[in-house]
């Protein structure tokens, strides 16, 4: 029987645990066995049975060698298989060097765009197999001199229980005290300037002058050193006498993110930057919210223009709320794409799509591959249980 272990090196829970969640569960019905190592407690979220284990962050130098040390014993002493790093090569190199000590597989979530650093440069090499969650990050990959053949297109996938919300417009409404009229365009995520919530609410202010009943939701909050951009964003909406209708929700649980997207008539991606994949694009579209997105990376591979969603090439506010007042003086093609919406995300991003190019990798390729590293003396040599805490679940 395989045993992985999944190193999950993000500080807060995102999409990056929640896709994992797939592969996981997935797994466990074919009988294979998980262990999650991550920077918080991923019971409370998963709802999976599974071996768990807590571990430092890797700010400071003294909790890299921790962690090294740690995913090494853990490898070792527990007999795993295999290693699922769930992030970018540098976030994750303390438990790349360990995979690579123990001579195990290793697998690499590619969720972001790299930087050829020399970090990378040195660690990458041997990493077996990169897994790309968009053809744009693909084509990156590729662009960077990794093998194409070292390569996994998985897209995203949404957990079909996610999908499950009994709000719709009529609740969203009530529980915000809005109009019984309100039409209503979201932004979710977090408050960067690269997520693009200024040109957010730059398109909500010229889309409110055209679309009288106009309401903009902002879900999410902003990271501490971005709490000035969210505050200059405030500013700007108070200065317009808008604060009645663009309003700032901050952080929501998540059991609350799938009412809030079902209950929204459109929402708005406005990243600046390309944007790796953009799950959250999907997660509204499993509901049957359309979605209004610059057309930078990965949404272009998501959405289909004017079918199950408008993509926007320019990304500049006039344009993008030009898009939103045509969506909403066309009401037969407004539920049209909504409809459109959910069978993309429901057939073309099924939990499948997520979770069996990595199943298969670890069936099928993982237990042929073979570290041809001499390092089975030094690891006999390192007293390993003096430098571990003892921090499992």
């Amino acid at each position: 029987m395989t045993k992985a272990l999944i190193v999950e090196a993000a500080p807060t829970l995102g999409g990056s645990l929640t896709s994992i969640e797939l592969v996981i569960r997935h797994g466990k019905s074919m009988k294979l066995e998980f262990g999650l190592m991550s920077l918080f407690d991923p019971q409370p979220y998963l709802d999976i049975p599974l071996r768990s284990y807590m571990m430092s962050d890797t700010t400071h130098v003294h909790h890299q060698i921790e962690q090294f040390f740690y995913v090494l014993d853990t490898l070792i002493g527990e007999s795993y298989d295999a290693l699922i790093l769930n992030n970018i090569v540098d976030a994750n190199f303390p438990a790349l060097i360990a995979g690579i000590m123990a001579r195990k597989p290793i697998l690499q979530f590619v969720r972001a765009f790299e930087r050829k650093s020399k970090l990378w440069s040195a660690l990458s090499p041997f990493v077996d197999t990169f897994v790309a969650v968009s053809e744009a990050i693909k084509e990156h990959l590729l662009s960077m001199n990794v093998p194409h053949e070292k390569i996994l297109l998985a897209p995203e996938g949404i957990a079909y229980k996610a999908r499950k919300s009994e709000w719709d417009a009529q609740q969203l409404k009530q529980s915000l005290s809005l109009p019984q009229e309100a039409k209503t365009i979201s932004f979710l995520g977090r408050i960067v300037p690269w997520k693009g919530t200024e040109l957010f609410v730059q398109t909500a202010l010229q889309s409110i002058e055209q679309t009288p009943q106009l309401h903009a939701l902002i879900i999410g909050e902003a990271p501490p050193e971005q709490m000035d951009y969210m505050r200059s964003l405030q500013a700007l909406v108070a200065q317009r006498g808008m604060q009645e209708r663009i309003h700032f929700l901050g952080a929501v649980p998540p059991e609350e993110v799938y009412p809030l997207l079902r209950g929204t008539d459109l929402m708005l991606h406005t990243s600046i930057e390309p944007e790796p994949f953009g799950r959250v694009i999907l997660e509204s579209m499993s509901v049957g919210t359309p979605v209004l997105s610059s057309s930078y990376g990965g949404p272009e591979e998501i959405i289909t223009h004017r079918e199950d969603g408008l993509l926007c090439p320019g990304a500049d506010a006039q344009t993008l709320a030009a898009q939103v007042n045509w969506f909403f003086a066309t009401p037969e093609r407004r539920e049209q794409m909504g409809t459109k919406s959910r069978e993309t995300a429901q057939t073309k991003f099924s939990e499948a799509s997520c979770a069996s190019p990595v199943l298969e990798w670890l069936t099928d390729v993982a237990p042929t591959l073979d570290k041809h590293f001499k390092t089975q003396r030094l690891i006999k040599m390192l007293p390993l249980k003096r430098f571990l805490p003892n921090p499992r679940l």
